[in-house]
């Protein structure tokens, strides 16, 4: 795993101050940080993201006059600017000093620092210099020339702070987008504070700071910001979507691994889990918190996820002022309760930190055995289903690269393009490439969704005679499992030249396998992908239909990389390979409860590194239990 921020894996916190919380820069108080640092250190913490609100930093006010077509003077709280740097840019030395103080006191208790520079956005409130209330933040060049000048400056003076690690452009900035701005503008806005840092300090990279944004296009563009970043961050939240899995199973725990794997593919950028947390107790008690978290660490380190930050370091249940007084979604999430007593995830945490401590330079990188293609999303649909996909694949012992469909088609000896639903998924340009290294051997799994495809006869062997909209249930069969599936489309099909896997009960194909050049295709008028997102919980039902058959089907067609495999569909395992070829596999229960699973081991023994020993074929993990072995 390379190292961020100078840390193989990191465990970091969010952090606003325990008793002033955004008022925190206004209201310094140095023995409170202090106190605060303490506890998060001995909890095994060892970075934070703090967020030098923007008002406090930058507290410009307007004069106006009207023989001076409105402003008359910039000032900075109401009165002259000083004749100093700091009063050029429109900066407050007081609260720049007790960032100075705060820096040093990270530097005590070893602690290092992502700075989200443009703190405007914070728990569902907007927070401005009182001079840009009513501007445009994006597009306004009298804002853009204050704020360049704030970021500037601020870079230029703390640059020497060493516990400091990163510069973000800003907590969740995306989210003061305007209805009015474009993805464009806010890229040009991006790009000139990005630039902005670079001029003042060259030596630490750029954080875009974002929440994931559930797609590759939108707020801004995954494709494009690797134009202006260095590191690239994602905020998922299992409770703001409401899935039918608790907070304490599989997809939860992979919905982590599966942001930042898609992020960090798709953008070709670094990517971390920046900002995940319970968001209070309506979810879940303090013991069910826990146990996500510690699954959380699981699943991060096991998946090449950099690090991990817990949302947040103190409750904030207490505080009466703005936004913490409306905003009603959960405020007693903190690592820590208000009078710092831990809970139990502090516990975790240190136990995290002792079991990975034979790992000092991290896991060597995950073995990924196929590529999975993301149409162009015209729809809401394209990240749900890549994210199903993601975990079928893992039920099937597969770990997917993900690619976007209009990019380049990377080389694989095995692509999945799953769940299609639009009809502009794929350009014929890439088409065409894709099927150049079907030809040239590798294996395609395409499945639609009611999407018109092109070449269906020619690539895939099957002949449509119809296609009309009905609703009907199937009952198919595949590699001896029985597959429920409730279908809109109906259609009329035969193979020509392809080979039928799966029909129904009247005997009517639906997935097919097709030669094709020197590789194969396996082509499915029915989406598994749709069939798994219809079945509520079906990460967590312990009797889900095996949906991920048709992935097996198409990765037996290729020699598998991976040494071991793990039958279970709650245990996965993930494998990683050292510079010398010295192979390690992970295993993680995805689950609250203990679980057994049987390891074909394929005539290699795994040596404990963090877990059980192995006896015969059985590995048994505790509840959300992760365990590492050599294999030899």
């Amino acid at each position: 795993m390379s190292a961020l921020f100078g840390m193989p894996f990191f465990t970091g916190i969010n952090y606003w101050e325990s008793k002033h919380a955004t008022r925190m820069w206004h209201e310094f108080s140095p023995e409170i940080v202090e106190e605060d640092m303490k506890v998060m250190a001995e909890a095994g913490i060892d970075s934070l993201r703090v967020f030098p609100l923007w008002p406090d930093f930058q507290p410009l006010t307007v004069a106006y006059a009207e023989s001076y077509d409105g402003e008359y003077e910039f000032m900075l709280n109401g009165e002259h600017l000083p004749d100093t740097p700091a009063g050029k840019a429109g900066v407050s030395e007081e609260a720049c000093r007790n960032f100075e103080t705060f820096c040093a006191l990270a530097e005590k208790y070893h602690l290092k620092l992502v700075v989200g520079l443009v703190t405007g956005h914070m728990s569902f409130e907007n927070f401005l210099p009182p001079a840009f209330v009513r501007r445009d933040i994006y597009t306004d060049p009298t804002v853009i020339k204050w704020l360049l000048r704030y970021v500037r400056y601020f870079v230029g003076r703390m640059k020497n702070q060493p516990a400091i690690v990163g510069w973000d452009l800003g907590n969740e900035v995306a989210n003061m987008l305007q209805k009015k701005d474009t993805p464009d503008a806010f890229h040009v806005w991006c790009r000139a504070i990005a630039d902005t840092i670079r001029l003042a300090d060259p030596s630490r990279p750029v954080v875009t700071g974002f929440a994931s944004q559930g797609g590759i296009k939108g707020r801004f563009d995954l494709t494009e910001i690797n134009e202006y970043a260095d590191v690239h961050t994602v905020h998922p939240y299992n409770i703001f979507e409401l899935r039918e899995e608790t907070i304490c199973s599989m997809m939860a725990f992979l919905d982590l691994a599966f942001g930042t794997r898609f992020s960090e593919d798709i953008s070709g950028l670094p990517t971390f889990l920046q900002e995940f947390g319970a968001i209070g107790y309506l979810t879940c008690t303090e013991k069910e918190e826990a146990l996500f978290y510690r699954g959380a660490l699981a699943t991060a380190f096991a998946y090449g996820c950099h690090g991990l930050m817990w949302w947040c370091a103190f409750d904030q249940g207490s505080i009466d002022f703005s936004p913490y007084d409306f905003n009603n979604i959960g405020s007693q999430y903190g690592f820590f309760r208000e009078d710092r007593s831990p809970k139990l995830i502090a516990a975790e945490n240190n136990i995290f930190r002792a079991l990975t401590a034979a790992f000092p330079e991290g896991l060597p990188p995950m073995i990924r055995d196929a590529v999975v293609l993301v149409p162009r999303d015209d729809d809401k649909s394209v990240y749900p289903y890549a994210r199903t996909a993601f975990g079928l694949l893992k039920r099937a012992g597969l770990d997917p690269t993900f690619a976007y469909a209009l990019d380049p088609i990377p080389d694989s000896d095995l692509y999945f393009l799953p769940g299609v639903k639009s009809g502009k998924a794929i350009t014929k340009r890439r088409w065409n490439e894709l099927l150049e290294k079907v030809r040239n051997g590798a294996t395609l799994y395409l499945s639609l969704d009611g999407a018109l495809f092109r070449e269906i006869p020619e690539t895939a062997g099957v002949m449509v005679h119809s296609r009309v909209a009905r609703n009907k249930h199937h009952d198919l069969t595949l590699n001896g499992k029985l597959l429920p599936f409730d279908t809109t489309i109906e259609y009329e099909a035969e193979p020509t030249t392809a080979k039928v896997l799966a029909a129904d009960a009247e005997g009517k194909p639906f997935f097919f396998e097709n030669d094709y050049g020197k590789g194969k295709i396996f082509f499915s008028l029915i989406s598994p992908e749709a069939a798994a997102l219809g079945h509520q919980g079906f990460f967590y039902d312990e009797v889900a239909p095996a949906y991920e058959e048709f992935y097996r089907a198409a990765a037996s067609s290729v020699p598998s990389k991976k040494l071991i495999a793990v039958a279970s569909p709650f245990i996965a395992s993930t494998e990683h390979e050292k510079a010398d070829g010295t192979r390690l596999v992970s295993f993680i229960n995805f689950s609250p409860s203990e679980r057994t699973a049987l390891l074909d081991c394929k005539g290699h023994t795994l040596i404990p590194l963090i877990g059980p020993e192995i006896t015969g074929n059985t590995l048994t993990l505790p509840p959300v239990g992760l365990a590492v072995y050599q294999v030899k």
